[in-house]
């Protein structure tokens, strides 16, 4: 039995890419692919995507036998294996460009087709929702959905054959970020199984009850970091504790560090 992990693919990359490699509003997937196809300069996906999450997400994964990783990519679909020579890019599956990079089956590098199942094997997808509901929109998945496992979370939950139940306050049982809890999960997965997340779902309903947040536009939130200690905002974590614990606001760790940014870069 193989089990095939798909991972998201990182935004940080070890090399520039070309203009006509960069996915607008214009770009339609007849001049993607031809702009794909005419890219001399390639390097091997595992080296030209750099960033941390996806690095260590392989890592785990490359410790256990019978596994094998793909990255579910917005620009290049689906890669396998993750030695293939591919460009550098800039594509995504978010905003005003959402429709068209989400055709993902027809990028270059193919769909769900590169997974080569036997009847045993097992796909385990935690990544972002909007990779995964890219896949849903393959004309393979019908085929790979019933050997698939997601998290309870997932927006595949409802389709995949099996689930797992992770609880929403999964990431303050691990003490982790919102962006590094697949990566633990990915970790748990491997190495406890499926009783490691029924332990896991014990855990979180052992937690303290939380003192209810609530919700701010980005306006308040700028005036909120702006008006933090400065020993805060010297530190990223510093300043997502601050505004959830000190200032009671709900707000994901992300947009809290892009506005802590605009201000220093102010």
């Amino acid at each position: 039995m193989t089990t095939h992990v798909l991972l998201a693919c990182s935004k940080s990359k070890s090399s520039p890419h070309n203009d006509e490699l960069t996915w607008t509003s214009q770009t339609t997937l007849e001049t993607w692919k031809t702009a794909w196809q005419s890219q001399k300069n390639r390097i091997p996906a595992l080296k030209l995507y750099t960033g941390r999450i996806l690095n260590e997400q392989i890592k785990i994964c490359k410790q256990f036998d019978d596994v094998k990783v793909y990255i579910i990519s917005a620009g290049a679909g689906l890669i396998y294996p993750i030695s293939k020579k591919i460009p550098s890019y800039e594509a995504t599956f978010q905003g005003r460009n959402r429709e068209k990079v989400g055709q993902w089956c027809e990028l270059p590098e193919g769909g769900l087709e590169n997974l080569s199942l036997k009847a045993k094997d097992i796909v385990v997808c935690f990544a972002p929702p909007s990779y995964q509901r890219a896949m849903k929109n393959d004309p393979q998945f019908e085929e790979i959905r019933s050997q698939l496992t997601v998290l309870s979370t997932s927006p595949l939950a409802n389709v995949a054959k099996h689930t797992i139940k992770i609880h929403p306050r999964a990431k303050e049982a691990l003490k982790v970020s919102s962006r590094d809890l697949n990566t633990e999960l990915t970790k748990k997965y491997f190495t406890e199984g499926e009783k490691g997340f029924e332990s896991l779902y014990k855990d979180c309903l052992l937690l303290p009850t939380t003192t209810k947040r609530r919700s701010v536009g980005d306006k308040e939130l700028r005036q909120l970091i702006s008006a933090a200690p400065a020993s805060i905002k010297s530190n990223i974590t510093k300043t997502v504790q601050y505004i959830r614990k000190d200032c009671h606001v709900s707000s994901i760790d992300t947009r809290i560090r892009r506005i802590l940014l605009e201000l220093r870069n102010s």
